[in-house]
């Protein structure tokens, strides 16, 4: 069970945690270091050995557990004891230990840098520009931002027509592709709650009893008049109406910015239509030119295809035959049930 008590707020342990840090600080710039050793390759001061003492005393800093704290407390003690012995003149082997742990951890670090900077994520792309544009506020026009893509940017080298659609709030948007992008959802979602919380105030401010709102507004006139205060600038009355023409007001600006967006969106959709007319017909203007260069140079056309289709139209025939006999058919079938009737043997059903 951890204690209640938080060493961090007792003043006697705080004066004894201090005291060991100053100690370490100072005996760890007592260490001589060699050449080999890169000062200032960790952050904080540019004694490697101050800067794993404020690192290791930092990471420590929030523990409340009194085993743990004790055995950090012991932990600093036994290493001050070896910096001291570190520090003295003649060499002695907690030097070498000192040194030998500060180049590992050099080595650990350099490596961890190197890997960091050989894994690198790549860079992130710019930030895609809107759709449109923003040209006049009043009236609320948009344009497109970007000209068409080129048919290059298609992996299949066909240009899909982005489609119209509105959801139920008459917003417009462009749907490319299914299924739809979250992104576009969560927007489109955000603007209808907006929209949505926007007609519910503004029919919960319609029905508000006015004869109530005024007889509010006499009484806080009464009530400020026998405290002899100046009257109120704004009564309730007046702060209700205010709020009511700003709501209608949002709701007449969201209705015309979502027309005009439809409209901007709505030639994109004519844009790339042409578009799509005009390849298709580049491309079968460039296929009847490779035809018949193929022919003019005396190479084989396939006619597979061409085949296949001449067989698919006389099966055709035979199945659904022209109109002329389909209704000497009917007639000749009528003037027999006619004939039938007229002999008793059934109703006729002409």
């Amino acid at each position: 069970m951890p204690s209640p008590v938080r060493p961090a707020t007792d003043a006697r342990h705080r004066r004894a945690c201090f005291s060991l840090f100053r100690a370490l600080l100072r005996q760890g710039r007592r260490v001589p270091l060699p050449d080999d050793i890169t000062p200032g390759l960790l952050r904080g001061p540019t004694n490697p050995i101050q800067a794993l003492i404020a690192r290791a005393f930092r990471k420590n800093r929030k523990d409340t557990s009194k085993r743990l704290v004790v055995s950090a407390l012991q932990n600093g003690y036994r290493f001050l004891t070896l910096l001291d012995a570190a520090a003295q003149s003649p060499p002695q082997p907690a030097r070498n230990e000192v040194l030998s742990f500060l180049r590992d951890n050099q080595s650990r670090v350099l490596a961890a840098r190197a890997r960091a900077a050989a894994n690198q994520p790549p860079p992130k792309p710019p930030p895609a520009l809107p759709v449109l544009t923003l040209v006049s506020e009043n009236p609320i026009v948009y344009k497109p931002t970007q000209p068409p893509l080129p048919l290059s940017a298609f992996k299949s080298g066909v240009r899909r027509i982005p489609h119209l659609d509105m959801c139920n709030t008459t917003h417009p948007f462009l749907r490319f592709r299914k299924p739809q992008s979250p992104k576009l959802s969560s927007a489109l979602l955000h603007r209808h709650n907006l929209r949505e919380a926007n007609i519910i105030a503004s029919k919960k401010f319609r029905e508000e009893d006015m004869d109530f709102v005024e007889q509010e507004d006499k009484w806080e006139n009464q009530l400020r008049r026998l405290m002899r205060a100046d009257p109120e600038k704004t009564t309730y009355k007046s702060t209700l109406i205010e709020v009511m023409n700003e709501t209608h007001k949002w709701l007449h600006w969201d209705f015309e910015d979502a027309l005009a967006r439809g409209k901007a969106l709505w030639e994109i959709v004519e844009r790339e239509r042409a578009l799509a007319k005009r390849e298709k017909k580049d491309a079968r203007t460039r296929a009847s030119r490779e035809r018949k260069a193929r022919i003019a140079k005396g190479e084989v056309v396939e006619t597979v295809g061409l085949e296949k289709f001449e067989r698919h139209l006389e099966e055709k025939r035979r199945m659904w035959p022209p109109v002329g006999v389909v209704r000497r058919r009917r007639v000749e079938a009528r003037a027999e049930r006619r004939a039938e009737w007229e002999k008793g043997d059934q109703p006729a059903t002409l």
